[in-house]
């Protein structure tokens, strides 16, 4: 089979399912995993991606409005590919490009070519994905034993935050300029971790918000992981926005409780590695219950950096 991904989550499950090889073509984002580098690159983004938080927002909308395209496709390229089946998303516009803009590229080719097209807003709809793609390439098997791996893994920590009443409360921020309040899977996923997500909801997109908002939240876990950002990238957005000074009144930023995250690879990508978040989340909240290796992914405080 000859897949073209062009949603990085799909691209990862892909390879998670040992199909690494059948991929012929991915989208400019999908950096995962690295042994996939050097891929056609099937699309590129149409705004500045480097811009600080406030420059994109702003680049965004006025695309948007005018009705404008995110990204482009090289519909030759991908023509000439000749996909058995492209994966994508339909969840968000500013994610990744959409199921018409494929077909249109693709032009007779449209109608030999399978186009998968996820739709996630919870964990357990990462998971069905999961199910979704195995079954399109025909890899049923590996796909239930990768299920029944992650889930093996929620489970536990489920389970293990049940050993403890203590909840803290929590703010989580998916972009910096406008604030941003998270939504989709990570308030389930803080959830399950262990602690209650103060502003963002469960299923929900997530939305604009004030700093006075977080202030009547007043959490007791600040966390900072902005949406196609790594950890850098963040820190940059924050410092600069002096966003912790704004902040200086409430628990979490007293009480040194203050973390980055990659959103870019983690938080903001639904796929496999959403397990990896989950993990990362509940050893923040209940460092006395969790003693993950080194090696596992980790939030970084901001106090340490």
């Amino acid at each position: 089979m000859r897949i073209v991904s062009l949603y990085p989550a799909a691209t990862e499950i892909v390879a998670l399912l040992g199909l690494a090889d059948q991929l012929v073509g991915v989208s400019h984002e999908c950096d995962f995993p690295p042994a996939l580098k050097g891929l056609p690159q099937v699309t590129k983004c149409t705004i500045p991606t480097h811009a600080s938080s406030a420059e994109i927002d702003a680049a965004v909308r006025e695309k948007l409005t005018n009705g404008e395209m995110l990204y482009e496709i090289d519909a030759k390229l991908l023509q000439h590919l000749e996909p058995d089946l492209i994966l994508t998303q339909s969840l968000c516009k500013v994610c990744a490009v959409d199921r018409a803009s494929i077909e249109l590229s693709m032009g007779s080719l449209a109608y030999s070519t399978k186009i998968l097209a996820l739709q996630p807003t919870g964990l357990e709809a990462v998971l069905h994905d999961i199910q979704l793609i195995a079954a399109a390439t025909d890899c049923s098997e590996r796909g239930s034993q990768i299920l029944d791996s992650l889930r093996s893994r929620i489970h536990y920590v489920e389970q293990t935050v049940k050993k403890s009443s203590y909840r803290p409360t929590v703010v989580m921020l998916e972009w910096i300029e406008p604030l941003f309040c998270s939504g989709h899977w990570t308030p389930e996923l803080i959830r399950i971790a262990g602690a209650h997500e103060q502003i963002g909801r469960e299923q929900e997109l997530s939305r604009t918000i004030s700093i006075s908002e977080i202030i009547a939240a007043n959490p007791d876990i600040l966390l900072l992981a902005c949406c196609g950002y790594n950890k850098d990238l963040t820190l940059d957005d924050v410092q600069r926005t002096d966003l912790l000074s704004q902040l200086a009144s409430i628990t979490a930023v007293k009480n040194n409780q203050v973390y980055l995250g990659d959103g870019n690879a983690y938080f903001n990508r639904p796929g496999p590695r959403l397990v990896d978040t989950l993990e990362m989340l509940a050893s923040a909240f209940h460092p006395d219950l969790f003693n993950f290796p080194e090696s596992h992914p980790q939030l970084s405080r901001w106090c340490d950096l």
